[in-house]
């Protein structure tokens, strides 16, 4: 009976034992998933920052280039009351003419062309169709002096933009408005234009050339 105690106590001690050695290993366990959970929610938490940060980054940088562009876009659509009208005087002629050949303004033109920047796609766009008709309408205005003008429009043809731009779209873009200042300039300056082409006829320019001069042919036959 004594041994049959002893034994039963014996077990039961063994028993009391291997528990709290289970629970010793499951607090430990529990502990350390709660440690790795920590370290991920650290970890996360740190991410998170960063990428608000960047989210933010971005949208002030595309806030930034569409008030660019609004900018650029109001100085290239100014003095539309004198350039709309069929008739000037003497003072909104002078005014026009002050207008147009502003250096400062035929710059912005070209700064606007060889922008390669098209996040914006339809104000680019937009933007690039102002700075397109500012200049051709500087061609068309045969009784001022449009030395600036011609060599602007030169540099825009002969800069090769198109072949660093990989999206086709904008692409098409870009030889556009080449296609559609080429035909201006020969167009209100046919003799000066001869001048240029036979200093800089390299094969982008060529095809421009070849595709105006052959519409051009086909709207006069």
């Amino acid at each position: 009976m004594k041994n049959k105690l002893l034994l039963s106590t014996i077990l039961c001690a063994v028993a009391v034992i291997i528990m709290n050695a289970d629970v010793k290993k499951e607090n430990k366990t529990i502990k350390i998933e709660e440690t790795e959970t920590q370290v991920i929610t650290e970890k996360d938490n740190h991410r998170v920052p960063r990428l608000v940060k960047k989210k933010e980054k971005i949208a002030k940088q595309e806030r930034i280039i569409k008030k660019v562009l609004e900018r650029d876009q109001k100085r290239l659509i100014a003095k539309q009351d004198i350039r709309n009208k069929a008739i000037l005087t003497q003072e909104e002629r002078q005014e026009l003419e002050d207008y147009l050949t502003n250096p400062k303004n035929i710059r912005l033109a070209y700064k606007v062309l060889t922008a390669k920047n098209f996040e914006d796609f339809d104000k680019t766009l937009n933007t690039r169709i102002d700075a397109t008709n500012f200049l051709m309408e500087g061609l068309s205005k045969t009784d001022m002096n449009r030395e600036t003008i011609f060599k602007t429009v030169e540099q825009f043809l002969l800069n090769d933009i198109e072949e660093s731009v990989s999206n086709i779209d904008e692409r098409r873009v870009i030889i556009g408005d080449k296609v559609d200042l080429y035909y201006s300039y020969l167009k209100y300056a046919p003799e000066r234009i001869e001048t240029f082409k036979s200093h800089y006829m390299g094969e982008r320019l060529k095809k421009i050339i070849k595709y105006v001069e052959i519409n051009v042919k086909r709207s006069e036959s």
